[in-house]
């Protein structure tokens, strides 16, 4: 059952880009998957805000990237992800 929500939830993660939905899971399910089924790993510094942080994973060998929010230690979120959109990730942080 598990391994099946797990699934479901990286699927909808590369949703069509303005049909996406946050997607929220216990922070080690999520590393899980964007490190296993994505490559990718936490690129650069996670961004301090007043209720969460923020952490932009990339992959340089898929060329997706994927915005997580951290409400606390064990709570995260997927609120956007892309491909090969340098710029529109620089804009997501900035504008965070």
């Amino acid at each position: 059952m598990k391994t099946t929500i797990l699934g479901l939830a990286a699927a909808t993660l590369f949703a069509a880009q303005g049909a996406f939905a946050q997607v929220c899971m216990e922070t080690n399910e999520l590393h899980a998957a964007l490190a296993d089924w994505y490559q990718e790993s936490p690129t650069g510094p996670q961004t301090e805000h007043r209720y969460f942080q923020t952490q932009l994973w990339a992959s340089p060998e898929n060329g997706t990237w994927t915005l997580v929010r951290y409400y606390s230690s064990t709570s995260a979120c997927v609120v956007d992800q892309g491909k090969n959109a340098p710029q529109q990730v620089a804009e997501l942080i900035l504008n965070d």
